[in-house]
């Protein structure tokens, strides 16, 4: 009887033991794959960061355009502003490029409502022979 149960028992250790062996086996190759794939987030994220470095780089460059070229547009608009101020500073001057631009915009409706007319025409034209 007690060797039948020292046997049971022995088999049962050695079931468990191998159980163990197993599950610590994948328990380590489990943890080397976490270590590896956190070592590729290091390198990953370094990559990234010397990346977003050079595109920061990049920005700046871009941004330093940007400021010389919109301190040039500001510089022109002024002076366009000035001179277009000087030139027509005075009420009538104002008056007589209201009454001037009248007759140029009317021109520019009426050419307007005459294309309209035309492609309605044409698009009537389709349609009848459809």
């Amino acid at each position: 009887m007690k060797a039948n149960t020292r046997a049971s028992i022995t088999s049962a250790t050695n079931s468990n033991y191998q159980q163990l062996s197993s599950q610590m086996t994948l328990f380590q190759n489990i943890n080397s794959n976490l270590t590896n794939r956190q070592y590729d987030i290091k390198l990953l994220k370094q990559n990234r960061s010397a990346s977003t470095h050079r595109s920061n780089i990049n920005q700046i460059d871009c941004l330093s355009q940007r400021q010389v070229l919109e301190q040039t547009m500001n510089k022109l608009n002024n002076r366009y502003r000035n001179n277009h101020k000087q030139i027509y500073s005075g009420s009538n001057n104002i008056n007589q490029l209201k009454f001037m631009s009248k007759p140029y915009n009317e021109v520019r409706q009426k050419k307007k409502i005459k294309q309209q007319y035309e492609q309605q025409l044409e698009y009537l034209i389709v349609q009848f022979q459809l």
